[in-house]
Order: structure tokens, then sequence, then C-alpha cells
């Protein structure tokens, strides 16, 4: 039986779909539209599904960026998945998004990037991969750090995307010093839907990362402003 990874990322601005199969990708879809990613979701895996011919219950296993990210993006994402495999025994694969942004990145085999997204007050979210044979490693955790910190804990060999997450006042890129390799996620295509297939597609079985939908929750990092004031306001 062919194996079908559907790949979803809906961490940013940028709604990203993927199909994988055991030849390798088969195709992706990127949408940069902020705030619209409930509206389009269903409509965008139909299409996916639909061109090759496709139905859900063809999907053998799904995969999706689980955080850190936007907070609404991330429950919308979680969401459409649960209820995608409602019924259905399909496995799931929680990708980080940090891990599909620097896969789809297209850089150079044996190229450090790290991948950082604005976390606001000041704090980004971060980790730092190695690219091998197309695969991205993982060198670090995903963390959670202030601005001064992170821009201490690059080197001059790294390359660096930053993604703003929509926040029209980020300080990313803005904080980085200039000589460093950086590009913006906002500025080229990077199929992260597809780049969470192919993550979820060498995963191997036994790994933690795959879970049925019931037990899928974003991973945050950290509480939203929200529910810290609500917490110390207790």
């Amino acid at each position: 039986m062919n194996r079908w990874v559907l790949g979803i990322d809906t961490s940013s601005t940028e709604l990203g779909i993927g199909l994988w199969n055991d030849d390798g990708p088969a195709c992706g879809l990127s949408r940069y539209r902020a705030g619209t990613h409930a509206e389009h979701i269903a409509q965008a895996v139909g299409y996916l599904l639909s061109t090759h011919g496709l139905g859900p219950d063809d999907i053998t296993h799904v995969a999706v960026a689980a955080g850190p990210g936007s907070f609404t993006g991330l429950r919308i994402g979680a969401a459409f998945v649960k209820g995608f495999c409602f019924m259905r025994s399909t496995p799931v694969c929680a990708v980080s998004s940090l891990h599909a942004l620097a896969a789809g990145a297209g850089l150079p085999d044996g190229a450090t990037v790290v991948t950082a997204f604005d976390a606001r007050r000041g704090d980004v979210f971060w980790a730092r991969f190695t690219l091998h044979g197309g695969t991205a490693m993982r060198q670090t955790d995903d963390r959670l750090c202030g601005g001064a910190d992170f821009v201490a804990a690059l080197s001059g060999n790294d390359y660096v995307i930053t993604d703003a997450l929509g926040y029209p006042r980020s300080t990313l890129p803005g904080s980085i010093p200039a000589g460093l390799h950086t590009r913006r996620a906002e500025d080229f295509p990077v199929q992260r839907g597809l780049a969470c297939a192919g993550i979820a597609a060498n995963t191997p079985a036994d790994s933690p990362l795959w879970m049925c939908a019931a037990n899928l929750t974003p991973h945050y990092i950290r509480s939203s402003a929200a529910q810290e004031k609500m917490t110390a306001g207790k």
C-alpha cells in the first residue's frame, strides 16, 4: 500500500499544505493571507487531494506543525486535524514549526540554519539545524529567550531565517547584526506544509512525535499574554 502523508502548517501567516508519498514529495500549496486559515484550510486540503485523485481515507498519515507560533494559527491547525481524522485511526506526527521552516528553506547541503519567530514582548522562539542530504538535523531544542540572548547565540556561519508571524512591528530581523546570512520567511516561498509531510515521512514509527489525533495539542512553549494576566489575577 502506497503511503500518503498530508502535511499542514498554520503556525504563521502562511497556510502551508503538502502531500508526500513513498516516492517523495508529491505537491505543495502555500497561501499568504493573514487571518484566513480557518476559512481556507479545508478548501486547500480538498484541492490537493483532488489533484491526485485522493480522498480523506487514502491519507495514511498526517503531519501538523504543532508550534511554536501563532496561538490562533496553531489552534486552527490542530482543530482541523482532529476533525479530518475523526472516526479514523490515522497516525498524527506533531512537527516543530521551527523544524518545518528549516527543512523547507532550500539552503545548500551542509548549511547551518537558525529559524526564529517573533515571540513578542522582546522574546524570540528559535532553534538551530544542520542540513544533510536534504534533511534538517536538529542541533538544539526549540527555545524561547530574550532578543539579546538570541543574538548572542548566533555565529557568523549561520543562515538565519526569521518569521515575524504577521506582527507589523517585529523586532526581527532588525535585531540581527549586519553581515549574517539573513532571510525573511515572508519574502520567499518555503512550502512548510510539504516540509512537515517530509519530516513525518522520515520519522520512525516508534517516535513519541506520533500520536492519535485526539491527543494532539499545540506546543506553545509559553502561555499567552492573556493567560498570564489571568494567572496573575488569581
